[in-house]
């Protein structure tokens, strides 16, 4: 698992990356707007077949977005994102900063093209119309993630036992059950939205679900079903279950006993 690829990485990287997206950004010509998306991601996931333990991981990803709106007569929109490692950590903020030329010269290029095409094919190009945005409110806020038990503190061999207590209560039905498969994964994740126009958005949240998969033989031949259970809660989705008053969901062994 990597090292330095923590949720926490963004606390140091959040002001650096709000002056690449307001200061750096807003500097560029022809650029009338661009928005900054980061990603961590900490995740245990666990699959088990037929009563036996398959596969099992723990993991962090860190990746961005970048969307950049730029052109003097038409404007485009430009794309560039990317997943990062380790090494790339450290920099975040000139990684980043990067993707914001390659997006803003991507909508440059696309904003060119739109301009010609305009030119030359007269009223048939009426349709390629500039790219705007509606005008939304500049927000700042941070918003913390709701849980019971966090997701990384759970050891991956709870989240694999998971997985196959759930495989077997799901096997363990009836002797018609020929297959069964069921997968546990419980991850912590945190996003930063940033704009050119003063967005700045601290979004974190943990999410807990599962999947089974069954076979089963009858008269006729046989039946598949699967569903899948989870909410944007910590670990005791899976392992106690979730109730308001909106919301009821079983813990993971009870779903995948009452599913098959």
């Amino acid at each position: 698992m990597a090292g330095r690829l923590t949720v926490e990485l963004l606390d140091g990287a959040r002001e650096r990356l709000h002056a690449v997206a307001a200061g750096y950004a807003r500097r560029l010509p022809g650029l009338r707007y661009c928005d900054i998306r980061v990603e961590v991601r900490e995740e245990k996931g666990a699959a088990a077949e037929n009563g036996h333990e398959k596969a099992s991981s723990e993991d962090a990803t860190l990746s961005f977005g970048v969307r950049a709106i730029a052109g003097d007569g038409a404007t485009a929109a430009g794309y560039y994102g990317r997943i990062l490692g380790d090494e790339d950590a450290p920099k975040l903020d000139a990684v980043v900063r990067q993707g914001l030329r390659h997006a803003y010269q991507r909508a440059l290029a696309s904003a060119h093209q739109k301009a010609d095409a305009r030119s030359r094919y007269g009223a048939l190009a009426e349709s390629l119309t500039d790219t705007v945005l509606a005008p939304a409110p500049i927000v700042r806020d941070t918003v913390p993630a709701s849980f019971a038990i966090d997701p990384r503190s759970v050891w991956l061999a709870d989240v694999t036992r998971m997985a196959l207590d759930g495989c077997k209560a799901a096997a363990g039905v009836s002797n018609q059950i020929v297959y069964s498969v069921a997968y546990a994964r419980t991850a912590m994740i945190r996003e930063l939205f940033l704009s050119s126009e003063g967005s700045d958005i601290d979004q974190s949240f943990a999410l807990s679900e599962g999947m089974v998969f069954v076979v089963s033989r009858g008269q006729t031949g046989n039946l598949e079903l699967y569903d899948y259970v989870g909410h944007p809660r910590g670990w005791e989705v899976l392992a106690q279950g979730y109730r308001t008053r909106d919301v009821e969901l079983n813990d993971f062994v009870s779903f995948a006993r009452k599913l098959a």
